[in-house]
């Protein structure tokens, strides 16, 4: 998958260390894996898991690089959620690639991907009702509000955009 900056790849063993390294980080691990600091076996296992979805469904994360250099900063696809587990849109990126529109990109480079191959009616997605940014890159991406959820010891605000006539 690709937009104009970014391209999206599937994950290989050797993203390991920067995926760990991404999803430990303070300020990306307290809105994603339910603020969970994850072990390296716990990551390669999600990496082991999302190459499954891959396979099975089309579902599962991709490695996110930028274009014009090269390197992993991020992460983005699609992951189950919820209690009857869900396929929900999930993104990160590392702080450094905050604030550039990134995100946005990232987020709309995915809908079009659920739309596409995964034959989604609907795209949705939740956040931490703390993650104002988050909220914001999925408004931009065309995404709307739907509802406010208290979950465990959170607020998750959900959103949605269904599939163009």
């Amino acid at each position: 998958m690709e937009s104009e900056r970014l391209k999206l790849r599937p994950f290989a063993a050797a993203d390991l260390d920067a995926l760990h390294a991404l999803w430990t980080d303070p300020d990306v691990r307290r809105y994603l894996w339910d603020n969970r600091e994850l072990s390296r076996d716990d990551t390669a296992a999600i990496i082991e898991k999302s190459l499954v979805l891959q396979r099975d469904e089309a579902g599962g994360l991709w490695a996110v690089e930028r274009k014009d250099k090269p390197g992993l900063i991020g992460f983005g696809g699609y992951w189950y959620f919820g209690e009857p587990a869900q396929l929900q849109i999930l993104f990160g990126l590392q702080p450094e690639h905050w604030g550039m529109g990134l995100a946005t990109d990232l987020a709309s480079c995915l809908i079009q991907y659920g739309f596409g191959t995964l034959r989604l009616n609907r795209v949705t997605g939740a956040t931490d009702r703390a993650n104002v940014s988050s909220q914001r890159v999925m408004e931009k991406a065309g995404m709307r509000f739907m509802e406010r959820v208290r979950n465990r010891d959170s607020d998750l605000m959900y959103y949605a955009i269904d599939r163009p006539e």
